[in-house]
């Protein structure tokens, strides 16, 4: 555990899915899970762009390492990808980052994000 309670495991995902409930099987678990409709991918090369930038200008102030896991954040052009990708990098409570990946909407997840940031 992490000095503040929590753990970091690395994930990779397909989709975004809802989790029902947790099952444990001696000291693995597994979750049942339920799909998510999301909206499609939307266009928001601006935001995309200035989300970056803010996001590197954030990293550099707290001197925060750049994992190797992170993709290259040039490339990524899904506003919901590039707020999964920067959000738990945050220096906000647990719960606020987990209520921002919880957000459905792609374009107002990575708005939230950037406010955090510039917080």
């Amino acid at each position: 555990p992490l000095p503040d309670g929590t753990s970091k495991v690395l994930a990779e995902s397909l989709r975004r899915v809802t989790i029902r409930r947790f099952l444990s099987e001696g000291e693995a678990y597994q979750a049942d899970i339920g799909e998510l409709a999301e909206p499609a991918v939307a266009d928001a090369p601006e935001l995309v762009e200035r989300a970056v930038t803010r996001f590197k200008a954030y990293v550099e102030a707290r001197d925060i390492k750049s994992p190797w896991t992170w993709p290259s954040l040039q490339k990524l052009r899904d506003p919901g990808l590039l707020a999964d990708v920067i959000c738990p990098h945050l220096a906000s409570s647990l719960a606020e980052r987990q209520a921002v990946l919880a957000m459905l909407d792609p374009v107002a997840r990575l708005e939230k994000v950037e406010t955090m940031m510039a917080a």
